[in-house]
């Protein structure tokens, strides 16, 4: 009969604990980096809201004002070389993102960020809901 420790228990018990902790991990960076890109590479004002249907405000910066403002749904994915690149955003997460967005009069935009699971590459996609 093999042995048990208490450690072993508990590696197993929180291994899905630490999943889901990672896939929300990984969810931030995928937030922090479209910030990062919009805010300073594209010099737009990027708050984050973290509501339903959007996790990103971002508005194009003009003299004498802001010109247009997006409401944006980051999704990251981590995948190997054998799987999927492609997410689904369903239609449901569609109509949340397009209610949002009328609500704050943005223009609806999803948000792509997928990352080598070798982390040899990482495309961001940025897409129009209109």
């Amino acid at each position: 009969m093999k042995e048990r420790y208490f450690f072993d228990e508990y590696y197993c018990f929180n291994k899905q604990l630490i999943k889901g902790r990672l896939e929300k991990q990984l969810g931030d960076f995928g937030e922090h980096l479209i910030i990062t890109i919009l805010g300073r590479m594209k010099k737009y004002k990027v708050f984050h809201v973290d509501h339903e249907g959007a996790d990103l405000i971002a508005s194009e910066i003009e003299d004498g004002g802001s010109k247009r403002r997006y409401a944006i749904s980051v999704k990251a994915k981590q995948f190997g070389i054998d799987e999927s690149q492609n997410y689904v955003f369903d239609r449901n997460n569609q109509i949340k993102l397009t209610k949002f967005a009328e609500d704050f009069k943005a223009i609806p935009v999803v948000a792509e960020v997928l990352i080598a699971k070798d982390f040899s590459f990482v495309d961001v996609f940025l897409i129009s809901l209109k």
